[in-house]
């Protein structure tokens, strides 16, 4: 348990950071990470004033069904109303939860495979600290930041938006990602022993993520049917956590449809959603991303098939990524690297301990032989 507490508390110092040091510098509290932040603030704030239990869109003279949903932030609209925060304390109420949760299930996440409490909480660690993962270079660009800022070359980093740590940007990852977390978790527990509880445990994780996230439940949703297709003997968690969350999902997805409606088509145009665009336009990091992906898939079968389950998650945002090879249109689809990233540098993290675990076994038997 102390270990998760320091896992919790790492990442509530990670996500608070800013804070801290704009306390330092202007002695003020309030600190404003970029527009994106400010655009939530407004739409939480007209919830605050007039509507406290749901959100809707301050564009419309009348409101309107709003495009985000309620997860994301009525509950820290809420916590502010009853502390009698003002609404420009919502990204540090965000960050407070947020910091604790994304540590606490970086740790649970990784001892439910390690089960070592310390080699958790050192794991867990470098991931919440390291700026690379978010676009899958760990080490390397937490490296290049550090280089720059001391031969004096840190103007381009903090000229603009901070740009170190974009893992801890608000609204996603810091508020969807444990969600994520939970949800990998549950889907472990129930791919290890699987069991009825534990099945509509892992269920009941993957209807939440319709709530949370629209870009985490439809490349979870496609990892499910990778699932059934390449993991075979454990194909029936795959389904049956696939039909139980997506009967919980249903109301979202409702929501989701009569905000479409009642929004009109002005909206896609403001959120860059459902745009033709050339099919080989905006591949991003296609390369280093597909060899990640296909390298990964070779070691998993060949040494550690139960990390199938995470390497169908990492295959299906790859693919939601480039969807629009398939589709011909752009929905952000950048926004599926949050949950792309997360899990390749999971998967990453689990084979190198397990690699490194086999290594000293193997240096434990020569010993012993020799």
């Amino acid at each position: 348990m102390g270990a998760a507490i320091l896992a919790a508390l790492c990442g509530l110092l990670m996500s608070t950071l800013p804070y801290l040091c704009w306390y330092a510098v202007a002695h003020s509290g309030i600190w404003i990470a970029d527009a994106d932040e400010i655009q939530y603030t407004i739409i939480a704030s007209h919830a605050y004033y007039w509507h406290p239990v749901y959100l809707s869109d301050p564009t419309f003279v009348h409101g309107g069904p709003s495009v985000y949903s309620w997860l994301q932030l009525v509950p820290a609209e809420l916590i502010c109303k009853a502390l009698n925060l003002q609404p420009i304390r919502l990204g540090l109420v965000f960050r407070i939860f947020g910091g604790l949760a994304i540590g606490f299930g970086w740790f649970a996440v990784i001892w439910q495979h390690v089960r070592r409490r310390w080699a958790a909480l050192l794991a867990a660690i470098f991931v919440i600290t390291d700026s690379g993962w978010l676009i899958t270079r760990p080490f390397v660009h937490q490296g290049i930041i550090l280089l720059n800022v001391l031969l004096s070359r840190s103007g381009e980093i903090f000229a603009h938006n901070p740009s170190i740590h974009r893992d801890w940007r608000i609204i996603s990852p810091v508020i969807v990602l444990p969600f994520l977390l939970f949800y990998l978790w549950a889907l472990r527990r129930s791919m290890d022993e699987p069991s009825g509880k534990k099945l509509v445990c892992s269920g009941l994780a993957f209807g939440l993520l319709f709530f949370a996230y629209f870009y985490y439940w439809t490349a979870a949703g496609l990892a499910l049917l990778l699932g059934i297709v390449v993991d075979r003997p454990r194909w029936r968690t795959y389904f049956h956590t696939g039909w139980i969350g997506f009967l919980i999902g249903t109301p979202e997805l409702a929501r989701m449809l009569f905000a479409h409606h009642g929004q009109g088509s002005g909206w896609m145009q403001r959120f860059d959603e459902f745009l033709p665009i050339p099919r080989l336009s905006e591949h991003g990091l296609f390369f280093l991303s597909a060899a990640l992906v296909v390298v990964t898939f070779f070691i998993v079968w060949r040494f550690f098939r139960q990390l199938l389950y995470l390497w169908c998650l990492c295959a299906a945002g790859f693919i939601a990524i480039h969807e629009q090879i398939f589709s011909g249109l752009q929905m952000e689809n950048y926004h599926w690297a949050y949950l792309f990233c997360p899990c390749m540098i999971l998967l990453l993290v689990l084979l190198t301990i397990d690699v490194l675990e086999r290594i000293g076994e193997r240096g434990r038997l020569a010993g012993r032989i020799l």
